[in-house]
């Protein structure tokens, strides 16, 4: 919804670093489930951590299965080591029962239209989220959050949110970016928004698949247009290489026409790459299969699992309702909080209920 609202990626970027600034500030140590995708999140804060040296407290990083064997087998020891000195990784292994042919210590995609994938990845996020995040935080922040293209049996936050409230933890709601955040407002203020309803769920993705299809459609062919000439561009560049290589009368210049080349036949093997892609584009593929996967969940999940049920969530969320938030604002605040769009005002009220349940304790 970033758009949509009037802001931007930017914004959103902003709004997390600075946020993630105030609470190292305090002496808080920063619990975040996330991956190691490129712009993503993760490298971000463990830049931000070791300009905090004073602090003992670091970063935790809740992981999933797959994504630690993911980690463990992409990362170099020397990134792992950097990550190691301001972080503490914390892995919750693949749930009870998956079938041993599958690889404990190799990456599983989440093929939105391999069932049985999605069926292991959905329950593998409900056990982070569940012994990891809800067991282990004392206060959760939202913000935004996707409402489709996810590998949970919910939208991601919002079954964080569920887990933190079964467990009584303090849950800050910051609406401004709407998403999934703003589905769990809607919720908690009792209502029944459509986002948290089967077939509001099935529209969305149907809407994403749709958007999604014709993003990739102007793409292939836009690179069936470009990608043949940075081919031809990247033979002559090789053959300049070449007579480079052929001409040169030093190493260092033997050195560069030598990278020259290289970088050329990369070029070279990307564009070809990229026109096969563009080749084999195929409008009618199906991208994903949200409807099949609740079904399938429901039916497959052990016995002690819950299933798929959004009528149950949201009557979850209804009955708790803003007190049960449980995070030492008043409703007037909270409403505040749900509403601004002014990031210092975000971040005053989140510490002003931070420091009253701190207060509570110490007086306790």
């Amino acid at each position: 919804d970033i758009k949509r609202l009037g802001f931007s990626d930017v914004h959103f970027r902003d709004i997390f670093i600075e946020f993630s600034r105030y609470m190292l500030a305090c002496g808080a140590t920063l619990a975040y489930g996330g991956d190691f995708r490129k712009g993503g999140f993760t490298e971000e804060l463990m830049d931000l951590k070791a300009t905090y040296k004073g602090n003992a407290n670091k970063i935790v990083n809740y992981l999933g299965w797959p994504i630690h064997a993911e980690m463990d087998s992409k990362l170099s020891q020397k990134e792992l080591l950097k990550f190691k000195k301001v972080a503490d990784f914390k892995k919750s292994e693949i749930p009870d029962g998956v079938d041993n042919k599958i690889l404990r210590n190799k990456f599983l995609p989440p093929i939105k239209t391999k069932l049985d994938n999605m069926l292991i990845w959905a329950r593998s996020m409900s056990k982070m989220r569940h012994e990891l995040l809800a067991a282990n935080n004392d206060a959760q922040i939202m913000l935004g959050g996707r409402m489709v293209n996810y590998s949970s049996k919910y939208p991601g936050l919002v079954e964080e949110a569920y887990e933190i409230m079964k467990a009584g933890k303090p849950l800050y709601l910051i609406g401004a970016f709407g998403g999934a955040t703003k589905a769990i407002i809607d919720a908690v203020s009792g209502e029944r928004p459509e986002a948290l309803t089967e077939e509001g769920q099935y529209k969305l993705w149907a809407q994403w698949e749709e958007d999604t299809r014709k993003l990739n459609a102007a793409k292939a062919e836009a690179d069936l247009q470009q990608a043949p000439v940075e081919i031809e561009q990247a033979i002559e560049e090789i053959k300049q290489a070449e007579a480079e290589m052929s001409a040169a009368k030093g190493h260092e210049e033997s050195y560069n026409a030598k990278q020259k080349k290289k970088q050329a036949e990369k070029n070279k093997a990307d564009a070809e790459e990229k026109l096969a892609k563009a080749k084999s584009f195929n409008p009618q593929a199906r991208l994903q299969n949200y409807k099949g996967l609740v079904e399938h969940f429901n039916q497959h999940a052990p016995p002690s699992e819950e299933r798929i049920n959004y009528s149950q969530l949201t009557d979850f969320f209804n009955e708790k309702g803003i007190a049960g938030l449980n995070n030492h604002l008043s409703e007037d605040d909270n409403r505040r909080l749900f509403q601004t769009p002014h990031v210092a005002e975000m971040i005053a009220l989140v510490l002003k209920g931070l420091a009253e349940i701190k207060s509570s304790r110490v007086i306790s």
